[in-house]
């Protein structure tokens, strides 16, 4: 048998990197400095504040809080959901939380993908956010996340009904084949990864979208 070369792309070594939210988290803060918008210093602890037990209190929490703006539905709502959310889940938990705009790739591709070129055309021509399609999540002081929106949008498009209300709160390096180990794939749609893009609510708002909130 002859012998033969492997075909590299530019990017292959950066496919073989461990995949670290803090450092995609880390770099989004840098960038948003440097598109212009108001950059969030942010002091990390190593505190888990998502266990079983904190989380079952937050989920009848929101239940009982929150009821009349969840009953419009998780699907698509993920700016108004989580902005409105923010001060809620700063109290809770009692930590400091960050709006997080990106994208989040899974077994089909990644979804919600912004460039700097898009960025900058965007604020510089105040592009409507409602215009746009976006993704956003929180991200606490512990790095960990909360996205109530992703799965019932997966859940709306694909039917699996047992998605429908599960948020997703957790670390995101511990998502399914975001590490080559993780929770039962059962459980969430296999191979999550959150990449963060901006941090903050700066961005939005250059975007036209001054104020979002749910009353609380």
């Amino acid at each position: 048998m002859g012998k033969f070369k492997l075909k590299k792309t530019k990017d292959w070594k950066a496919k073989l990197r461990p995949y670290s939210y803090r450092d995609l988290f880390e770099a989004a803060v840098e960038r948003t400095g440097d598109l212009g918008l108001e950059e969030p210093e942010i002091i990390y602890t190593d505190q888990s504040y998502f266990t079983p037990e904190r989380l079952r209190a937050f989920g009848e929490f929101i239940n009982q809080e929150f009821a009349p703006a969840l009953e419009r539905g998780l699907v698509a709502t993920c700016v108004i959901v989580h902005t409105g959310l923010i001060g809620a889940v700063k109290e809770f938990f009692s930590c400091e939380v960050y709006l997080t705009i990106g994208s989040v790739t899974t077994p089909k591709g990644e979804m919600y993908q912004i460039t700097e070129q898009q960025a900058r055309r965007w604020i510089a021509e105040k592009v409507n956010v409602k215009d746009l399609e976006i993704r956003a999540w929180l991200t606490l002081d512990s790095l960990e996340i909360l996205d109530m929106t992703f799965l019932p949008t997966i859940a709306h498009v694909s039917g699996r009904r047992e998605l429908e209300n599960k948020p997703i709160a957790v670390r995101p390096d511990s998502l399914p084949r975001a590490q080559p180990q993780g929770p039962d794939p059962s459980t969430l749609p296999n191979g999550l990864q959150y990449k963060p893009f901006v941090v903050g609510q700066d961005f939005l708002t250059q975007l036209g979208l001054e104020t979002v909130s749910i009353n609380y």
